[in-house]
């Protein structure tokens, strides 16, 4: 139960992402993505799933990696 709402969040979450991405709604493109990201990081690993977790711990370094670097 609590898995399919972590993961069902993390992709309401990583669709607003992309959502705000084509609207140019910087920074909250790359907060929803992180957020998204995080949530899919717990669910992989809950799940104990290698794949999503290397995607998703990867691509929540790489959205925090760039959010430090261009707003800090």
């Amino acid at each position: 139960m609590i898995d399919n709402l972590l993961k069902w969040s993390g992709t309401f979450f990583t669709i607003l992402g992309a959502l705000a991405t084509s609207f140019g709604l910087d920074p909250l493109n790359v907060v929803f993505f992180n957020i998204g990201s995080l949530i899919w990081s717990i669910a992989a690993i809950r799940m104990r799933e290698p794949s999503l977790i290397a995607s998703n711990v990867g691509l929540l370094l790489i959205y925090f990696l760039g959010f430090v670097l261009r707003f800090f």
